[in-house]
């Protein structure tokens, strides 16, 4: 499970969810969705551009998908000496024990291949980017679709195209959109692990005490649209006379891309052109779509200020009840879990905008350094590392969304605790959109983190704000990506 807690955020709020990716050197490209067979997936060859095929969506899990079989190490490892690897992922300490097991047990399946394994939690990309400037890059490590363009970039990724091909990887079980985010300039330089999308968690008692209805459960109720929404957000907001804030809000609005981009998507907006190339921040549907998410905070009221959630937790104001709606991925069900004791609370889906449904995913996956010297045998772990036996366990011992159909079925289509309707976040997975990364995603990131800042505070309009960031962010993606 992605390490994601909001409980480590800075009290600011304005570094968002993913502080981590922000403080690395370069991001990465994820696409559209493509056709994903027991071929590679194959697109643009020009350089340091990811694949963009149309937004179309994936198709809703079946029962009819296949797992790919395990490799055995009989396909890598000929000689009778121990291959040993180095594997390394960030994650939190109760995941690491789980992979702590799955390591010692992909040793006894592969007599041959011994491995050390690292879980790194804090720090993480500047120690690996530490680590690949002085050679000693493991042979296997975590990787996330805002990263990869970076290190594709500096030719620090291995193509994994031949040894799919040469093992006959089965990809017809993995999430097309999850394999697509990992596809570079027609190469697969990752085996992703996790889709996690985004869902609306909810309070249904707050719901049913104000008598509103409850969000769609599903994603083929279109009346469940940015109106409906505000007018929901507004009835569960509760305010006591003579106090500046509410005691009780409708909606948290977060400042990370990966909340606010589905908002500027449904509206029909872009960060930038198909190409990559020019910013689209000015674009009237974009402008519309952050001016609605100020509107949430500082005109109808309905979502926390940024002053007000600099004293207060926002994972804890929704365990206790102060916050009616939330967007959030599955891996906050075990928080929810945990700490929810006086109230019943579901999962449903994001509202339609003027465009429709749209939704974002961008889990992590696992990569070969360029610098290993037993590409097979890493391969081995990289593909057992994200096999059904692996992705169970996983599942099992922590929330998240896998990144093969059959094991998210098995988990989330009828769950055997909340939210109960935990299957929108499977039929999200037919919404999701590309997402704009390119090989210096952090820099931009960092800048939208930061002129945004004016847009949540309320200091300036949407069309200002878009204005400021508007030159900025052509100037970023203009910028030559370094070839070492």
């Amino acid at each position: 499970m992605e390490p994601s807690p909001r409980s480590s955020r800075l009290s600011s709020r304005r570094l968002g969810r993913r502080a981590l990716v922000a403080s690395a050197i370069g991001l990465a490209a994820s696409a559209g969705l493509i056709a994903c067979s027991q071929s590679i997936p194959s697109g643009p060859t020009a350089a340091s551009k990811p694949v963009a095929p149309a937004a179309s969506a994936a198709p809703a899990p079946t029962t009819a998908a296949k797992p790919a079989a395990r490799p055995t190490a009989s396909t890598a490892a000929s000689s009778a000496s121990a291959v040993h690897l180095q594997a390394t992922n960030w994650s939190a300490v109760d995941t690491a024990k789980i992979y702590d097991k799955l390591i010692a047990t992909f040793q006894k399946q592969n007599p041959t291949i011994s491995v050390t394994f690292t879980a790194i939690t804090t720090d993480y990309w500047p120690t690996m980017l530490t680590r690949a400037a002085g050679g000693v890059a493991p042979d296997a490590f975590w990787m996330n679709a805002q990263n990869l363009g970076a290190w594709v970039a500096r030719n620090q990724l291995l193509d994994l195209g031949p040894l799919a091909t040469s093992t006959k990887y089965d990809f017809t079980d993995f999430f097309k959109a999850g394999v697509v985010a990992y596809t570079w300039d027609g190469k697969l330089r990752a085996l992703p692990s996790q889709v996690d999308n985004r869902g609306l968690f909810f309070n249904q008692s707050m719901f049913e005490k104000a008598s509103v209805k409850l969000p769609a459960l599903d994603y083929t109720d279109k009346s469940w649209n940015w109106d409906t929404f505000l007018d929901a957000a507004q009835h569960l907001t509760q305010k006591t006379a003579g106090q500046r804030d509410p005691i009780q809000y409708g909606y948290l609005v977060e400042p990370s891309f990966i909340d606010y981009s589905p908002w500027v998507w449904a509206a029909g907006g872009h960060f930038m052109n198909e190409d990559r190339t020019a910013s689209q921040m000015t674009n009237p549907a974009t402008v519309a779509a952050f001016q609605f998410l100020q509107d949430l905070i500082q005109k109808y009221h309905v979502a926390p200020t940024p002053d007000a959630l600099s004293t207060q937790n926002a994972d804890v104001l929704f365990s206790l009840g102060k916050i009616g709606m939330t967007t959030e991925t599955i891996s906050k069900t075990t928080y929810y879990r945990a700490q929810v004791k006086s109230f019943t609370w579901d999962a449903g889906a994001l509202p339609a905008g003027k465009a429709g449904f749209v939704n974002q995913s961008s889990g992590p996956a696992w990569s070969i350094s360029v610098q290993s010297k037993h590409s097979e045998e890493a391969w081995l772990l990289s593909a057992y590392l994200c096999s059904v036996e692996a992705q169970n366990a996983l599942a099992a011992g922590g929330a998240e969304l896998p990144s093969r159909i059959s094991v998210a079925k098995k988990f989330w289509e009828k769950p055997d605790g909340p939210p109960a309707h935990g299957k929108v976040f499977l039929d999200g997975m037919s919404f999701v959109h590309p997402n704009p990364f390119v090989w210096n995603w952090s820099e931009i990131e960092a800048m939208l983190t930061k002129e945004l800042g004016f847009l949540w505070d309320g200091s300036k309009t949407a069309e200002q704000v878009m204005k400021e960031i508007d030159p900025q962010m052509n100037k970023l993606l203009q910028a030559k990506a370094p070839t070492s």
